[in-house]
């Protein structure tokens, strides 16, 4: 019984990062920030590892890169931007 208790926050968060892939691959209207949101997470060390990490949630429609990429920008400037 412990075995399930102690799976199921990950499963969570699994399920949490499977969600936010699923609407950046939908296109949804916020799939920029969502796909913020994802990298804020995972914090990929380049543009195609962040890309990885959203293809392995389903295939890729058009302009899906496009909002990857944009997402990508944006978190590197914002995780190197000065704290205070």
């Amino acid at each position: 019984m412990s075995d399930v208790l102690d799976d199921a926050p990950t499963a969570s968060l699994a399920s949490y990062d499977a969600r936010l892939a699923q609407r950046i691959l939908a296109g949804d209207d916020d799939a920029v920030a969502l796909a913020v949101t994802l990298f804020e997470r995972h914090d990929p060390p380049t543009l195609s590892r962040a890309v990885e990490l959203v293809r392995t949630y389903g295939d890729f429609a058009p302009g899906v890169f496009d909002r990857i990429s944009q997402a990508y920008d944006m978190h590197r400037h914002l995780r190197n931007m000065p704290c205070d």
